[in-house]
């Protein structure tokens, strides 16, 4: 995942440890990552967080593929 994040430079890669930790430490986290795997790579990713003071209400943090893989409708699969 780092390396996608190195790739599309939408957040530091050395970010995602802390922002993925809740999500792995926490059974009860509402937190939604959707990751994207080809050949057992990981070449895209999407990050959800729940809207505070909102039921059912994401917001999307972090979405996106691989700039080599950009224009192969990954992101829309």
């Amino acid at each position: 995942m780092k390396a996608v994040l190195n790739s599309i430079e939408l957040f530091p890669a050395e970010m995602l440890d802390e922002i993925i930790a809740n999500y792995v430490d926490d059974l009860q986290c509402k937190d939604i990552w959707l990751i994207a795997i080809i050949d057992e790579q990981a070449i895209g990713l999407a990050y959800c967080g729940p809207e505070t003071l909102t039921v059912g209400t994401y917001n999307l943090y972090a979405i996106g593929v691989e700039s080599e893989l950009k224009g192969k409708e990954i992101g829309k699969r």
